[in-house]
């Protein structure tokens, strides 16, 4: 049996989803969440197979829970479930984990055979919206740094060149006309956003991100 938990604040819905699924002679609905919060506590005391997660819930959203999910429960497996036909929505729950994205107006026949697709460990995503997604894709790919989720101000790409060029926080400050308490800080944000400890890895994935060039 495919076990399967059902996450949405609109309770017609979530019946109208447990109708679909009971009639199904594989499947059978273990639990109902209304909200974000719900979902994840549910997926962890009853670990199903798959979660179908509406996106846009009240607290904690769709994305976040199936961030959630994915982390502490990673055998489980994620549907997310809408009605917006939104390439940057769908990416965004395709990086928090999930392994499809359905659309709320598709047929019962649609749903059924996503949850039998995700279960067998492909990744189902929604006919009207692939196309969107993969343009979606290349366009990041072929995007500049700051459309890579990483965005730095002038300043900071001011202050990371100075420090590939080997200059200390002292002689930044003095050349910026700043309190070199000021650009310790700003490096402390800037290893933040770059998700890094130290200088040397601030500066490669500086270069990486192509912010800055090394020479």
């Amino acid at each position: 049996m495919i076990r399967v938990l059902l996450a949405d604040d609109h309770a017609l819905l979530r019946e109208s989803l447990r109708e679909t699924l009971d009639r199904q002679q594989d499947m059978e609905v273990i639990g109902e969440a209304s909200n974000g919060e719900e979902a994840v506590q549910l997926a962890i005391e009853y670990k199903p197979d798959i979660v179908l997660m509406d996106l846009k819930m009240k607290g904690l959203d769709g994305v976040e829970a199936t961030r959630a999910i994915c982390s502490c429960c990673p055998d489980v497996r994620v549907i997310a479930v809408t009605m917006y036909r939104n390439s940057g929505l769908a990416l965004q729950a395709l990086k928090a984990g999930a392994n499809g994205y359905f659309l709320k107006e598709s047929s019962p026949s649609e749903l059924i055979q996503a949850i039998r697709k995700v279960y067998r460990g492909e990744v189902s995503i929604h006919e009207s919206i692939a196309g969107n997604l993969v343009a979606e894709l290349r366009r990041l790919d072929a995007a500049g740094p700051t459309q890579r989720g990483v965005i730095l101000t002038d300043k900071e790409v001011t202050i990371l060149q100075l420090v590939a060029q080997g200059k200390k926080n002292s002689e930044i400050a003095q050349q910026l006309s700043l309190a070199e308490s000021t650009i310790k800080n700003k490096l402390t944000i800037i290893y933040q956003k770059l998700g890094v400890k130290s200088r040397t890895e601030a500066m490669a994935r500086a270069c990486q991100l192509g912010w800055i060039a090394m020479a």
